[in-house]
């Protein structure tokens, strides 16, 4: 079961939500703002890059992408 990540068109705000059925991933619901006028972003869990090394770490902004 995917974990897609989504940001609010109308609020802004980021959230996840684990889909059970695909065809829900479409169906979705901003839970601050209601809206179902979101864009769904490409996971970094979803993600190769293809090298064996860890990933740097980042500083600040925990969780947000810009």
């Amino acid at each position: 079961m995917p974990i897609y990540e989504y940001a609010c068109r109308n609020c802004g705000r980021e959230f996840d939500h684990l889909v059970t059925n695909r065809k829900l991933a479409d169906q979705q619901s901003c839970p601050y703002y209601a809206s179902e006028q979101l864009e769904r972003k490409l996971s970094a869990f979803a993600t190769s890059s293809g090298s064996s090394k860890a990933c740097p770490a980042k500083t600040g902004n925990c969780g947000k992408f810009s």
